[in-house]
């Protein structure tokens, strides 16, 4: 492991306003942000807490600036299908 996805992960697990879903899907992004697939989908399909609860997860990430979210569209309807995820260009290394 890197030491900047070491730094990321230890920010993101002492991060109390986190919660430990959005803490776990935070980690396995940084350790899967290189592989094809690893998308919304891919979270759902692969844990059992379910689309609305994974949403959430990824919402708080979004909200406090650990991750950033591009929609994937359809190539022939143009129809968002999945979204994939980014890390933000300005690390949420909050301070607390």
């Amino acid at each position: 492991m890197t030491n900047e996805i070491e730094d990321a992960l230890s920010k993101a697990i002492h991060d109390q306003r986190l919660s430990w879903r959005a803490k776990g899907i935070f980690a396995a992004f940084l350790l899967k942000k290189s592989e094809y697939g690893f998308n919304k989908s891919w979270i759902i399909g692969n844990g059992k807490e379910g689309r609305d609860a994974t949403t959430a997860a990824i919402g708080e990430l979004k909200k406090l600036g650990y991750l950033k979210t591009r929609g994937i569209q359809e190539k022939t309807t143009g129809q968002m299908i999945d979204n994939k995820f980014e890390l933000t260009e300005d690390k949420p290394l909050i301070d607390f």
